[in-house]
């Protein structure tokens, strides 16, 4: 008995049909892979932080990353969670499927319906980032065997080659019924890891999530444990607490302004500061009717010895240069790079240097956020490489917002 090559029979019904004469068809070169991982996901922190942001839409409660011989290139990274894991089937359709609208179709997660996170296919892309090799296990609980994919990103995915005409090996294991999740083995690490680099994805993983409580915007088909993360054995509670945000830093504000748009368009302002004892509301003159209805919240800060402990000044001015600014977040997720030590998105900076306000503004004098929300807020989308958000008439309206209420 012969076994046909299917892979043979591909390439050349391929073959067969680009030679057509009256049509014509896009084709897509297999480095286009390599293009995008390391052109698309520029930053370290950023791959890590993506791959993190997959587990949580896959129900995981819990995301080990480890690395290994990483202080010099060529190392190995392993994220592994107990998410919902991955069927052969999904595998196919989903994971080795480019720009799939997968989770628009399906925006939530299945079981603790938490609003996705993870957006247009970047996961991928940032294991292709990190490291040369991949290998992806995942586990569906239920099943007695496991799925296992290789992919070979640099000796593969090269230029002249079709990328439909690349096959990645995939094979089963045994496993146990009850075991679940998704496993990345990342191997021949592209950099080295500095002990800066890992304050960088610590930094990224802390403030995934806003600092100030958000009500959920979704129902939950099941109460959600949380979502922990440990990078080498250290938990991301445990780094919480040592960078203690609320006890060093958030309860010296002198004030909290919140804010918000309502789906009129109007906006209006709060302003408590029991040190000033300040109770004030207002209502901005202007409407805001493209960006949708949101949240703003901040706390400000003056750091002297006449408004905090003075103990805590030197303390509370490191946070600040460290932490301070006004970050964004939609649904529930940090978007970059707002509110980062070098963004000056607001022209808060911009203004100080120039004194063109007076009064202590800059960035390192707020920490706050402004909630945006992915059905409230339609036309405010990420940028393909999920580092900024698309600068069109709502992002403006947006920044016009955020800037009116600090002033």
């Amino acid at each position: 008995k012969v076994t046909p090559n299917h892979r043979l029979i591909a390439e050349l019904t391929d073959a067969l049909l680009d030679e057509t004469s009256d049509e014509v068809r896009f084709s897509v070169d297999a480095q286009h892979i390599n293009r995008l991982g390391l052109e698309l996901v520029g930053k370290q922190e950023t791959a890590v932080s993506e791959l993190i942001k997959n587990a949580y839409d896959a129900d995981a409660t819990e995301v080990l990353v480890e690395f290994e011989n990483y202080k010099s290139r060529g190392g190995k990274l392993v994220i592994s969670d107990n998410g919902n894991g991955m069927s052969s089937d999904v595998i196919r359709r989903s994971w080795m499927r480019l720009s799939t609208d997968e989770k628009n179709e399906h925006p939530t997660s299945p079981v603790f319906g938490r609003l996705r996170a993870g957006k247009k296919g970047i996961g991928r892309f940032s294991a292709q980032r990190l490291g040369k090799r991949l290998k992806l296990e995942s586990n569906v609980a239920g099943n007695a065997t496991g799925i296992r994919v290789l992919f070979n990103w640099d000796d593969e995915f090269k230029a002249g080659r079709n990328l439909s005409s690349i096959w990645n090996s995939i094979s089963t294991y045994p496993k146990d019924p009850s075991e679940k999740g998704t496993k990345l083995i990342i191997e021949e690490l592209r950099d080295r890891w500095t002990e800066a680099a890992f304050n960088k994805v610590w930094k990224s993983v802390v403030f995934l999530q806003p600092p100030f409580k958000i009500a959920k915007t979704s129902t939950e088909a099941c109460a959600d444990p949380g979502f922990s993360v440990a990078i080498n054995g250290k938990s991301n509670s445990v780094v919480s607490a040592e960078f203690s945000i609320e006890k060093s830093f958030l309860q010296h504000a002198l004030a909290t302004i919140t804010a918000k748009i309502d789906h009129r368009g109007v906006a209006t302002i709060y302003l408590s500061s029991p040190k000033l004892k300040m109770d004030e509301q207002h209502v901005l003159e202007e409407e805001f009717l493209t960006v949708g209805e949101l949240d703003f919240e901040a706390r400000y800060f003056v750091f002297h010895a006449s408004v905090m402990p003075g103990r805590f000044v030197r303390e509370a001015q490191r946070m600040g240069r460290e932490f301070g600014g006004i970050r964004v977040y939609r649904n529930g997720f940090r978007v970059l790079p707002y509110g980062d030590k070098a963004d000056d998105w607001l022209s808060l900076g911009y203004d100080a240097g120039r004194r063109t306000i007076l009064s202590p503004v800059n960035n390192n004098n707020f920490f706050g956020h402004v909630e945006i929300d992915k059905d409230k807020n339609p036309f405010l989308e990420e940028t393909s490489s999920r580092e900024g958000l698309i600068e069109n008439e709502a992002f403006f309206e947006l920044r016009q917002f955020t800037r009116k209420v600090i002033d």
